[in-house]
Formats: C-alpha cells, structure tokens, sequence
C-alpha cells in the first residue's frame, strides 16, 4: 500500500486509528504538545492578528471563524477571548465550525469552549457507521442511498454568549462556500498530519515507496518499507508536473509530497477569497487564512517520522497507536493557491510572534503576577514558542488573503 494510505488508516480509521480510538493525545500525559498548549499567547496573539487584518479594509460582512484540527479547543478559547477585546470585530462573529474527526477531542473542545461538559454520546458517530460495505442498512437491509460529506449533519450548540453557534464538521468540505461570511479561518498543525506520497529515484527511473508486510519471524514492525518494481500511476502523475520534471535527481533522491495538502489549501483559497462575494469590491476584504507548522519553503525529501509519548519512533511502530506526522512543504502549498489568492510568508514562527509584541504581551502578564513559579513558568513557555532552538525556527507561519494587501507581520 502507498505510505499516503498507510497513513490515512493508522490516523483515521474508525477502526483503531490513532485519532479516533485514542482520547486527549496532547499535553504531558499524551503523545506531543502544540503550541496552544503551551502559553495563552499564542491564541491571543493570532487573534490580534486576525483583528488587525481585518481592520486593514474591514468589510460589513458578519465574520465566521473556522479551525482546522482544533486540537482540546484551547487555541479557539484563546483566539475569542483575545478577539473580544475589540467589539467592532467581535460583535460581528456568526459562526464558529470546527474541523474535527476525533469523537475524544470534540468532547474536549466542547468543554472548553462551551464551559460544560459534552452530554452523553454526544458526538459519537451516527448513520454513516451503520452502513455496511455493500451499501446496505445492516439494521434493515434496506438499500441506503450513497452519502457525501455534504449529506452529514453538522453537531451545533449554542456559545455562552449567546452570540453564535460553535459546528462540528468532519472534513472542510462539509462547511459551505457561502459569500456571505467574512471568512478566518486557522490551521495550527494540521498539514503536518495529512497523509504523503513517498518516491525514490533508482537507476529505472522514479519508483514509490511503498509499505508492505514484513512476516519474518525477527520482524520488530511486521512492516516494511520497499519500492515499487514498476512506476505506480501515482509516480507517473506527480512526477511529471513542473514542479518535479523540471529538476534533476540522482539514484537514491527521495521526494516526499502531499495531495491532501495541496486540495486543503486549493479550497482555503476559494474560502478566503470568495470570488462571487457582492461585498468583495476591494481586494483583500473577503477573509484571511493562517497556516502555523513545522516544515521548509522547498520540496521536503525524508521527514515522515513517528511519535510516542513525546519520543521519536520508527513510523511503523504500533500502527494507530502512535502519531505520525511529516514536513511541510509550503512552497507546495503556495502552488496550490495559485492565482486564486495571494500567499504571505512562510517565515520563522519567533519572527511572527515578535512582530505582533509577543514579548510586550509576557512582560503585561508578568506584572500582573508576583508568584515566582508562574513568572517561572510564562518566561519558559515565551522561550520555547520563540526560541531558535525549540520552535521559533522550524515552525513557520504562511498567510493567504486576497490580492492587493499585505497581512501584520509579514510587511517584509
């Protein structure tokens, strides 16, 4: 099988995949921890920086917040509470819609951006499980019409504020393309989980690299990674864009790519731009994407790799019991957008964050505190977000708006 499916299985099947059978993966007691998790002003500050795009042009459209892997709903909780500081921008939010697969994790964003906890079942797979493989109701046997993504109800439920709805989809393309929203929409380590496509250059030509069963009795994985005999159908046509045909590669270059990643940003694009928008006579009015993860501007080689209680392990360990993420590649992102929309960046995380007054925000907070282990604690967490050596320099942060306007923190 492709790595691509390998990946797709181990994270997502409802059959023991990593997001769906395991419960809170983040923090200590989990597998790895995300920026969020880390310091409130993180979300804070993405917040503002959303705020201060919008104040560039504002459009008197009501603004709908969307989040890619929302994670425990901390970075949202953060984001709102930040964003309600400026009334002209928050008493104009609708929607909230959450982009969320895991059942675990929905609970957890529930409870914390709701304050309460999620009733019971409450987001637990419906109709769609109940269908067997030959599409018939395993319940009646009747026949069950084909389902899209677009046929599945959305969870909703009501924000405390009584201002608007917070909507669980499973995939983006469940959330619609209306024009009437301006659209924010966030992605904070969400490419860097989406499946890839691994190749090899050998003496024949490109080969994909693919997993296969390894039943030898010393086999530590009961996997195995081997090429291809042949050119797949997938090397033929990834390889033979522009972007790969025109390069040189020796025997032994490895190329890794992502064609989820490339069809996740094509439709941010469509959400930010909104071309059909009546309100969009300006551009740079319709909406702002921001994407924050690991990875480089350049076509990424070999950076599939595991993770297990905040460890690196072999990528074919314990499958669905273990994280696996990858390199993103942002150049291919910004290839996916096209002339759609207009790409900002990518540049370092501790860049970013400085530029919007990371360190003014932490030295507010240490005066508003004389308890040495919290001060302890907001210095650390400010050192590991923009830290050269932690995250400030592999995290990067690429903006995508509508042409005609340069973002905060991206003036150069």
């Amino acid at each position: 099988m492709s790595i691509a499916h390998y990946m797709r299985q181990a994270l997502q099947s409802p059959q023991g995949g990593y997001y769906k059978a395991h419960g809170d993966v983040l923090g200590a007691q989990g597998d790895f921890t995300t920026s969020p998790e880390i310091s409130q002003m993180f979300g804070e500050l993405l917040g503002v920086w959303f705020v201060a795009h919008w104040r560039q042009r504002p459009v008197d459209l009501p603004i709908r917040l969307v989040e890619l892997g929302p994670g425990r709903g901390t970075l949202m909780k953060d984001m709102l509470r930040a964003m309600a500081r400026f009334p002209d921008f928050y008493q104009q939010i609708r929607e909230v819609h959450l982009i969320e697969s895991s059942t675990a994790l929905r609970r957890c964003q529930h409870a914390s951006l709701l304050g309460t906890p999620a009733p019971a079942n409450w987001g637990e797979p419906v109709s769609p499980t109940l269908t067997a493989n030959n599409g018939t109701s395993k319940s009646t046997s009747t026949p069950s019409p084909p389902r899209t993504v677009r046929d599945l109800t959305p969870l909703s439920a009501a924000h405390p504020s009584g201002q608007f709805n917070v909507v669980w989809h499973h995939h983006l393309a469940e959330l619609d393309r209306s024009t009437a929203f301006y659209n924010v929409v966030v992605a904070h380590e969400f490419f860097d989980a989406l499946p890839v496509y691994r190749f090899q250059m050998t003496d024949k030509g490109w080969r994909e690299i693919v997993v296969d069963i390894d039943d030898g009795a010393d086999s530590p994985y009961h996997f195995r990674f081997t090429t291809s005999p042949k050119a797949s159908l997938t090397s033929h046509a990834i390889l033979a864009t522009p972007r790969y045909a025109k390069a040189r590669y020796q025997p032994g270059d490895v190329i890794e790519t992502s064609l989820d990643s490339w069809a996740v940003a094509h439709d941010l694009a469509e959400l930010v731009v909104g071309a059909e928008n009546p309100a969009a006579s300006a551009p740079g009015t319709t909406g702002a994407a921001l994407i924050i993860d690991y990875g480089a501007d350049h076509p990424v080689t070999d950076s599939l790799r595991a993770i297990s209680r905040h460890k690196f392990v072999h990528p074919l360990t314990r499958p669905g019991e273990v994280d696996l993420t990858a390199d993103v590649d942002f150049s291919f992102l910004r290839e996916a957008v096209g002339d759609r929309a207009q790409c900002h960046g990518p540049i370092q995380q501790s860049h970013f964050l400085g530029r919007l007054g990371i360190e003014t925000r932490l030295k507010e907070l240490l005066r508003h505190t004389h308890d040495p282990t919290v001060q302890t604690d907001l210095v650390t967490s400010f050192n590991r977000l923009v830290d050269p050596a932690f995250m400030g320099r592999i995290y990067k942060a690429m903006a995508i708006t509508a042409p005609g306007i340069i973002p905060p923190a991206f003036e150069s």
